[in-house]
Parts: C-alpha cells; structure tokens; sequence
C-alpha cells in the first residue's frame, strides 16, 4: 500500500523561503538559457546534459523541500530523459518540459496560503514558550511550556482569541501555583472562578503571612506585587468572571499574553509550579 506522506500544520506554515527561491530562480534561469541554444534540430550535446542536469537536480531537491509534488513528478521525467544514452532530446523539447514543470508549480502555489510575520514575530514564533517565557521558568513550569508554546504561535497568525485562551491557561497553573504556595484552596476550580473573589483571598493571605504593618520581607514585598499584576491582568481581561471572552485587538491580546507571561516570571523567581520553595544551589 502507498503510504502518502502528511505534513504537519508547522511544517506547512513554515514554508522554506531559501528552497521556494531557488527553485523560482532555477526554473526561470534554466528556461532562459535553454530558449537561447538553438532550435528544434538541435539535440542536446554531453556539455548542455553536464550543464542542465545538475541544476535541474538543484531545482528537484527545492521543490521538494516546499513540497511540490505536483511539479515533482515532471521534473523526475526530465531527468530520467536526460539520462538517456544516447541523448534523443533537443533544445525545444526541454524548454517545453521546464515550462511544464514552472505550469505544475505555479498550480501549487495557487493552494499554499503564505503568512508574512514582521518585526520580532519570526523569533517568537519560533522560540514559543522559551522567548515569551524564559528557559528557567520554563523550566520551573513546565506545564506552561505547551500554552506559552501555542499562545506565541496565535499571535504570530493573528489567532487572537486563540492566544487569550491560551495566555488563560498558563495564568491557571500560576494560581494554582500560587494557591499552594499560599496554603489557600486552588481559585481556578468550581464557583470562585471570580476576579474579585480570588483577588481578596489572594491578598488576605498574603497578609496573614506577611502583615502590613511589619518591617518590609522581601518575599512579601515580591508576593505583593505579583497580587498587584494579577489584578492589572483582571483589567486586560475586561470582564468580571475569569475567561476568554469578548473580541480582542492583536494590542490587547499581545499585553495579555506578555503580562500572563510577566507573572510566571515573578513567581519563577519565588516558587515552583506547585508553590514549592526553590532548589537553592549548593554554596
């Protein structure tokens, strides 16, 4: 049985732009310079076989590499009459077989949608979790990896309700973090799933922990701020209770997704994803 092979969504998002030149340019160059050598009686000489055969090689392997199989197969033809000994086919006949071949591949582009990024959207595309996040926190929430992973992919592909849900998903496993960090019960399950209400026990716990009025701990001082980006992120949200809706603009769901990031940082730098203390490295 064939087995047809299938290309994953990233492989066909991340078109090779060096192999989609080269076989363009190939073709165009292999076209011209074929128009210029001679007419219908022409056959080919060994020369014009050493000259074309390796680049027709060159333009295979590229369209390969952009998967276009369509212009594959005429291309494999060519060669395989290149091949041939003695050589049968003249000037003409090639010019029509690599006008063939440019025909197929234009036809597959016509089913290829391109995504233009500008800007640091390559690099974030390609680096996920490990540019929007940082390895060690990465490291320190690896739960968060595949979210933070898709939520700077869907905004690279301007998914933005795509990259909010997901910026929700790691903003969960900071709470739950947080929750155990705190000793307070997890604020992303069942009815408490209210801005205000996790706000309030959030910050009554940190001051049972560390009162206000006793001299400044640097770990309530740190604790007290990831309460004050929790409730600037309750204000990106726009909505009382915590979930993805309503329509969001690429400037908003980008702050979004940065201060959800933001957040894990802070607490990467307190406690694990379940609210454990850091491994301090021996002295």
């Amino acid at each position: 049985m064939h087995h047809q092979q299938v290309m994953s969504l990233r492989q066909m998002l991340e078109l090779n732009a060096a192999a989609f030149i080269s076989a363009v340019s190939g073709l165009i160059q292999l076209k011209a310079e074929t128009d210029r050598q001679g007419t219908s009686s022409d056959v080919l000489t060994e020369e014009d076989r050493g000259n074309i055969t390796p680049r027709l090689q060159a333009v295979m392997e590229a369209l390969r590499a952009v998967d276009a199989r369509s212009a594959l197969y005429p291309t494999e033809r060519l060669l395989g009459r290149l091949s041939e000994s003695p050589l049968t086919m003249t000037h003409p006949q090639v010019l029509r077989a690599l006008e063939d071949i440019e025909s197929r591949f234009n036809d597959h582009l016509d089913l290829v949608t391109l995504f233009v990024m500008t800007g640091d959207e390559p690099e974030i595309y390609r680096g996920g979790a490990s540019v929007i996040l940082g390895g060690p926190t990465c490291e320190l929430y690896p739960s968060a990896r595949y979210d933070g992973d898709e939520a700077a992919k869907c905004l690279c592909l301007g998914r933005i309700s795509a990259s909010v849900f997901h910026a929700m998903k790691m903003l969960e496993i900071g709470l739950h973090a947080l929750a155990s960090r705190l000793g307070i019960p997890d604020p992303t399950t069942g009815n408490e799933r209210n801005w205000g209400r996790v706000l309030n026990k959030i910050k009554a716990a940190i001051e049972a922990e560390y009162p206000p009025g006793l001299l400044p701990d640097q770990a309530g001082v740190q604790l007290r701020s990831i309460h004050t980006t929790l409730d600037l992120i309750r204000v990106s949200w726009r909505n009382e209770v915590m979930h993805a809706g309503g329509v969001y603009t690429d400037a908003e769901a980008r702050h979004i997704v940065t201060s959800t990031a933001g957040l894990l940082k802070q607490m990467s730098e307190l406690f694990d994803e379940n609210g454990g203390p850091l491994i301090q490295p021996d002295s």
